[in-house]
């Protein structure tokens, strides 16, 4: 139970599979966006006035586009190695599940001692935790002779793109951060708005 409790931490706590803000997906909506805008104003411009079916139904879908992409432009959109995610929630509140999560099994393996501060600890120095995800030996054999048959782990292909793991990566954080981004999210727990913490574990 300790080695799998270890490895469950080392999964939540490796920053590496953090999602974050994708900057440029945003950009890019954004541009989209105002260039719908301009042809959108072209089209009413050159349709006023005339009362022709076509042109009508063509700006309908237009407006209809354009719609979609301004729904789209306001949500965050988070990436990380293994998974894509968009929402209206601001910050990372899959982060903030992750933490809650491993602050749970820290108090769980060494009920002494703070479970944020330790959480502060791995995340400023990734070498510190207890059994960090690393491409097996077996897999880089079957990566090099070609044979794996099953999709790869998203470790698995920066390695056969890079020939190396993807690496470590520091994450920098206060410990009254970490303690305020759980408590929120405890807060909306306890308020029926997010999934109970057991489901949370169970996703997770």
């Amino acid at each position: 139970m300790q080695v799998r409790l270890e490895c469950f931490l080392s999964w939540l706590l490796d920053a590496r599979w953090f999602p974050e803000t994708n900057l440029t997906e945003k950009k890019r909506l954004k541009s989209e966006l105002r260039r719908v805008r301009r042809l959108l104003d072209r089209m009413r411009a050159f349709s006023k006035g005339k009362p022709d079916v076509r042109l009508a139904r063509g700006l309908a879908e237009r407006q209809a586009y354009e719609s979609d992409i301004a729904k789209s432009a306001k949500q965050h959109v988070r990436s990380a190695p293994h998974i894509r995610i968009g929402g209206s929630a601001k910050g990372s509140p899959e982060i903030a599940e992750q933490w809650m999560c491993a602050a749970l099994i820290i108090r769980k393996l060494r009920p002494h001692g703070s479970a944020y501060e330790e959480i502060h600890r791995i995340l400023a120095d990734p070498t510190l935790l207890p059994r960090p995800i690393t491409v097996s030996e077996d897999a880089i054999l079957e990566l090099r002779a070609g044979t794996i048959s099953r999709p790869l782990t998203a470790s698995e292909f920066h390695y056969l793109k890079e020939g190396r793991d993807i690496p470590m990566r520091r994450y920098s954080i206060s410990v009254k951060a970490i303690q305020s981004s759980v408590a929120r999210l405890q807060k909306r727990i306890g308020a029926g708005e997010h999934f109970t913490q057991i489901a949370i574990l169970r996703t997770l």
